[in-house]
């Protein structure tokens, strides 16, 4: 398989980059930078272009916030990347992630492996869900599953795509590159809109990498991107006004949790 790795990045970011740079030369991955759109600068004909598509698409949601519009717009440069250099595939990664040794096994696996129409219109999300509620909702397929190193694998996700948040490190095959940065283009969605990938038949399928290959800070401080999602949340009604509700029925959510994830993952 041709495969390339791409960091997407804002070019003023000089110290990000450098510890990307750091790390992936110590895992001797070549790699090349995707300059991202800086939030701050977006010009007034990229934001009406996001609001038009968002409403014919998702009429009644909200706006993309600038730092969303210039975070899908860094990752469709990756898949403009990706088709224009011919490869099969792509390692996307942001400038913030940690790296483990198991990048680099993963990159070798796929570069020896036969390119196969599963691998070209699908995702692999590699990790990055630290500080994200939500995670005991994922399901994975006892059946579908590619071992890729020694305990090391790929699950197929069944049913919770909508848990699989962040497109801070994921493969991407080139067909489902070229699916979703044709129908993103504008952008009308987020760039780990993932379950709106799936669902929309842009992509086969999602698999999880277990255990992950990277991880995301939990210090979020120099995010745009989370400082815009920090304003809208703060829009909405406080949860600790349903804190104790909530925490009546955790009982119940639990075991309805437990049962729900052991009769999904028995689906092929």
């Amino acid at each position: 398989m041709r495969l390339g790795v791409f960091v997407v990045s804002l070019p003023a970011s000089v110290q990000r980059r450098a510890e990307m740079q750091r790390q992936l030369a110590e895992l001797n991955l070549a790699f090349d930078f995707i300059d991202g759109t800086d939030a701050r600068q977006l010009p007034e004909a990229v934001t009406a272009a996001s609001r038009r598509a968002r409403a014919e698409r998702f009429a009644g949601d909200r706006a993309l916030t600038p730092g969303e519009i210039g975070c899908a717009l860094g990752h469709c440069r990756a898949y403009e990347a990706l088709a224009r250099r011919d490869l099969d595939g792509a390692i996307v990664l942001e400038d913030d992630v940690r790296l483990t040794p198991l990048l680099r096994e993963l990159a070798d696996w796929l570069a020896a492996t036969p390119t196969r129409p599963e691998i070209w219109a699908s995702a692999f999300w590699l990790g990055g869900a630290e500080g994200i509620g939500g995670q005991e909702y994922l399901v994975t397929s006892l059946w579908r599953r590619i071992t890729y190193a020694p305990q090391h694998s790929l699950e197929r996700m069944v049913r919770s795509e909508k848990f699989v948040i962040r497109a801070c490190g994921y493969f991407i095959g080139k067909e489902a590159a070229r699916r979703i940065g044709h129908v993103n283009a504008a952008p009308a969605t987020v760039a780990d809109d993932w379950k709106g990938f799936y669902r929309a038949g842009l992509l086969q399928a999602i698999y999880i990498a277990r255990p992950p290959v990277l991880h995301h800070p939990l210090d979020l401080q120099g995010s745009l991107l989370e400082a815009d999602r920090y304003v809208i949340n703060r829009r909405e009604l406080p949860a600790k006004m349903f804190a104790a509700p909530r925490r009546a029925i955790r009982p119940a959510k639990a075991a309805l949790r437990r049962l729900w994830r052991s009769t999904y993952r028995l689906l092929p």
